[in-house]
């Protein structure tokens, strides 16, 4: 009679109880010094009703089927901690808390306007005044590009509200399409960012309505001639914003200093033209070239607020998050200047 029947309890009629159990306790003993190692080693995982263990193949044998281990993670424990914040509101307002500060380094990071201008965190109570150079381009408080004041010497900043509100379905969240943090996140920073590049857009664009030049076919001199009208001012062209069909054509020249780090080609800035970057973007119009100058003269964005909050809709059975935030923009006149090409 081999190990296994003993352990389903057969007991032979020859010998009695005790002296099988110490016969069985001493072979348990010698096989302990010749049992295999590694991946042949046997599992033990219960133990019998004489103190020796029954293995795993042993089960198998039988059609034993032992209870699955109660794992207090799952595999991923970053997964397991997030579903077990999304299951609460009171977790998902703490994912929010949690998400606030990537949340705004990553717009920091890939915001158009925020690389142009200059960021000027707000602290609490404070009212944007700010001193008035030249004539002023600012946004209202509804996001709408105007002119003005053109008197006085102080200027006090508009601030106006940009908001974001990813959602995610409960479908998804139980099929696990994808990281639902990493996921909101992205969906919130690019409406974020889209807007705030359409505001610097409309901004330019009424900055730049008296000034724009426009020429037929794009050439080196008449980039050249841009540079110059601000240097006239004083100041020094640091960065210009163009749409891939007229990067394609200025690359051509031949006079462009390629950007090699992976980072910077991938948020737009694509290389440098005469000391100043060169960054491409698609909510930049086609057929228009900006030139802008160093961003603390320019213009600045007064940043008040940012915020997540935690905004699930029950109706439509989805989970989601609202980002805000309070910000202005301002630029002034003389640190802009425009180049619109009618021919590609």
């Amino acid at each position: 009679m081999n190990r296994y029947d003993w352990a389903l309890g057969k007991r032979p009629s020859k010998k009695p109880i005790e002296e099988e159990i110490i016969e069985r306790s001493k072979k348990k003993t010698s096989a302990k010094k010749r049992r295999p190692s590694g991946e042949n080693a046997p599992s033990f995982t219960e133990r019998g009703p004489v103190g020796f263990e029954v293995a795993a193949d042993l089960q198998a044998m039988h059609g034993i089927q032992a209870e699955p281990e109660n794992e207090p993670f799952e595999s991923n424990p970053r997964e397991f901690l997030i579903n077990s914040f999304l299951s609460t509101a009171a977790g998902r307002m703490r994912l929010a808390a949690s998400m606030t500060t990537p949340l705004h380094q990553r717009v920091n990071y890939e915001s158009l306007a925020r690389r142009v201008f200059r960021v000027d965190p707000l602290p609490g109570g404070a009212t944007p005044i700010y001193d008035r150079l030249s004539d002023i381009v600012h946004l209202n408080e509804v996001g709408v590009a105007v002119r003005g004041p053109e008197r006085g010497t102080r200027f006090i900043a508009p601030i106006y509200e940009i908001s974001a509100n990813p959602q995610i379905p409960l479908t998804q969240l139980r099929e696990r399409r994808f990281d639902l943090i990493e996921r909101a996140q992205d969906l919130a920073v690019a409406q974020i960012v889209a807007a705030e590049n359409t505001g610097l857009i409309a901004l330019l664009d009424e900055a730049t309505k008296d000034s724009c030049v426009t020429v037929g076919s794009l050439a080196p001199n008449f980039m050249t001639e841009e540079f110059y009208r601000i240097e006239l001012q004083n100041l020094r062209v640091t960065n210009v914003l163009m749409n891939a069909r007229e990067y394609g054509v200025v690359r051509r020249w031949g006079i462009v200093d390629q950007e090699g780090q992976r980072a910077q080609i991938s948020r737009g800035t694509l290389g440098t033209m005469w000391g100043a970057q060169i960054n491409i973007s698609r909510v930049v119009p086609i057929g228009s070239i900006y030139f802008i100058a160093e961003p603390q003269t320019v213009g600045i964005i007064p940043e008040r607020t940012f915020m997540v909050l935690s905004a699930d809709d029950p109706m439509t059975h989805t989970i989601g998050w609202n980002v805000f935030e309070q910000i202005g923009m301002f630029c002034h006149v003389n640190g802009v200047a425009k180049l619109q090409v009618t021919n590609g």
